[in-house]
């Protein structure tokens, strides 16, 4: 009778395992098995192809039968899985050659070019400190802040008195890209025009985007104008009356973009690009205009050549290490 008992009991437990080996939990335990927690493998000592065919095998013996249809297929995509991981292992252990070394070093050249050249570049976005020249007589200047001689040559009624013109209102003869009008104490060139005559002035060393202060340009009977040529253009920054005659802006020129005008017109303009000379002429007679000439304190030398080839060999650098990165992999 005992037997009898112990037999059923037996037999209940069996069924009772079966029922939960069938289950989710169950074969999630086996999955468990055939696979492994964290970094611990529970198949025997095996390795490469062996090792997962071997868990192949033993995930073939799950009851997937009893599993909804989700679960089945994650089970079928278990075999890209393993793949997809040992790939990533591989990846992660592997050393960089002397290739994307040499790759990463050209980048890192050319981060370090690219950032001294924007700090060293000048910016026309906003106004900008000038270093406006110091005139010792009707043809010789400099631009002591930059180190620059400066020779004039054309028409010309002299320079003017110490201390005149003043420059100012500050308005008139700065905003725009220019930061600060021309010192009181800088002379200007005097003008009277009506000739064809080309004036012209040089500069010792190339001059990166210079600057023209213009005074009393005209009359407010008769506008007066620096007509300069297409290497020369020029874009309007301030303008306004003058302390000394008052008057009103400078402006372009109907009919002639190269060309600026004024009616007892004051402003300043700038030139876009380097410079070694500038010319112009001043068709219309008045008595007197005035002018002088200045640059941005950060904005002198064209850059080397050596300075030239390192940013274009790091620009190289990041532009093949950008496209390693973007290629697509094996």
């Amino acid at each position: 009778m005992g037997g009898t008992f112990s037999g059923i009991r037996r037999s209940r437990l069996e069924n009772r395992r079966n029922r939960v080996h069938r289950s989710t939990a169950g074969i999630l335990l086996k999955v468990a098995r055939c696979l492994h927690f964290g970094n611990r493998f529970l198949s025997p000592n095996r390795s490469g192809i062996s090792e997962v065919l071997w868990r192949l095998n033993c995930l073939g013996k799950l009851p997937v039968r009893d599993l909804g249809p989700e679960t089945t297929t994650k089970l079928v995509e278990v075999p890209a899985l393993l793949r997809s991981q040992r790939l990533r292992r591989r990846q992660k252990s592997a050393k960089p050659t002397q290739f994307e070394k040499s790759e990463k070093g050209y980048a890192f050249i050319g981060i370090v070019a690219l950032s001294l050249l924007s700090a060293v570049a000048p910016k026309s976005a906003s106004a900008t400190p000038i270093d406006w020249a110091t005139w010792s007589s009707n043809s010789t200047g400099t631009i002591s802040g930059l180190g620059i001689t400066i020779t004039y040559s054309g028409q010309m009624d002299g320079i003017s008195s110490a201390g005149y013109p003043s420059w100012t209102p500050t308005g008139t003869f700065s905003g725009g890209t220019v930061g600060n009008p021309p010192p009181s104490s800088g002379h200007m060139i005097q003008l009277t025009g009506g000739t064809t005559t080309v004036d012209t002035i040089v500069f010792s060393a190339p001059v990166v985007n210079p600057v023209m202060a213009i005074w009393s340009l005209g009359n407010s009977g008769s506008a007066a104008s620096f007509n300069f040529t297409a290497s020369e253009p020029f874009t309007i920054q301030s303008g306004g009356p003058s302390a000394e005659f008052g008057g009103s802006a400078i402006f372009v020129c109907s009919g002639n973009s190269l060309a600026v005008c004024g009616a007892e017109g004051n402003g300043t303009i700038q030139f876009q690009g380097t410079f070694s000379s500038i010319s112009w002429t001043n068709p219309t007679f008045e008595n007197y205009y005035g002018f002088t000439i200045g640059a941005p304190s950060s904005a002198t030398a064209v850059p080397e050549p050596a300075s030239i080839l390192l940013i274009a060999s790091g620009l190289v650098g990041v532009i093949r290490l950008r496209g390693r990165k973007a290629a697509p992999r094996g």
